[in-house]
């Protein structure tokens, strides 16, 4: 085996064990994600409608808009306390690299802090499998995972990975959270500044739950005219994946050379 799977094998490890036994995150991430499932089951716009795979998609922007600020706002602070505790120059003197070792440290715990609401989302896919006799709510769900929550998710983590580099870790989340509203849920008529909500640049998952998981495209085409807000098509599915995913590179990429420059 080589060396880099070695090592981001065992940063995974250890950040996902480390993040696991944090009491505090299962009490707040467990109720949260029971709150939105009673949301979910009891609204008639999710619950009410006749296509299973539509109910998978529009269940997966709940959770994309309103699960992802906690899910960053939780993992703020996981690059800076590895500078605050010294641990940075301890794995320095391992052969794993900084990038390694920040991807490992930023991908277990995210993978633990989705996994309930991934989980809800499987498990409503395999209800709605039974009840509708098709297998296409369960595998809309798993793609549901992939495609509407991950993106975001990873892009909004690694700037508030970030931006808790720069901040302190309370202002630095606060704008985590504004910056994840403004660019998934304000809109020109509602607050006097441009937004990117409804573009190729939302993270919010609207073009994938739109044009793949049936879902309304109220969050994809909806509040801007351009090129930046095409109509729901392949080509613009694939481009508004792209786009978040970039966006993600970028942050994390910036984290990586702020880290290596501080002291």
């Amino acid at each position: 085996m080589t060396l880099l799977p070695t090592a981001v094998t065992g940063t995974l490890r250890y950040e996902t064990r480390l993040v696991m036994r944090r009491r505090g995150l299962w009490l707040s991430l467990i109720p949260l994600t029971m709150l939105m499932l009673l949301l979910v089951l009891v609204s008639q716009k999710v619950a009410g409608l006749a296509d299973p795979v539509a109910r998978i998609g529009t269940t997966a922007l709940v959770l994309s808009i309103f699960g992802t600020p906690g899910v960053a706002v939780t993992l703020t602070d996981r690059f800076a306390v590895m500078r605050r505790q010294g641990i940075a120059d301890l794995l320095d003197a391992t052969p794993a690299g900084s990038g390694t070792r920040m991807l490992g440290t930023l991908a277990g715990p995210l993978a633990v802090v989705l996994a309930p609401a991934a989980l809800m989302l499987i498990l409503l896919g395999v209800w709605w499998s039974i009840t509708a006799a098709t297998p296409a709510p369960l595998l809309a769900a798993a793609a549901a995972v992939l495609t509407v929550i991950l993106p975001g998710a990873l892009a909004l983590t690694s700037l508030a990975a970030l931006l808790g580099l720069l901040l302190p870790a309370v202002v630095a989340r606060v704008i985590v959270v504004v910056t994840w509203f403004w660019a998934t849920v304000l809109t020109p008529s509602l607050v006097p500044v441009p937004t990117i909500t409804g573009s190729l640049l939302s993270p919010a998952g609207g073009y994938p739950a739109a044009g793949w998981l049936h879902a309304d495209p109220v969050w994809a085409h909806r509040f801007h005219d351009g090129p930046l807000s095409p109509a729901v098509t392949g080509p613009a599915i694939l481009a508004n994946l792209a786009l978040v995913l970039l966006l993600a590179a970028a942050f994390f990429t910036i984290a990586r050379l702020v880290a290596g420059r501080r002291p």
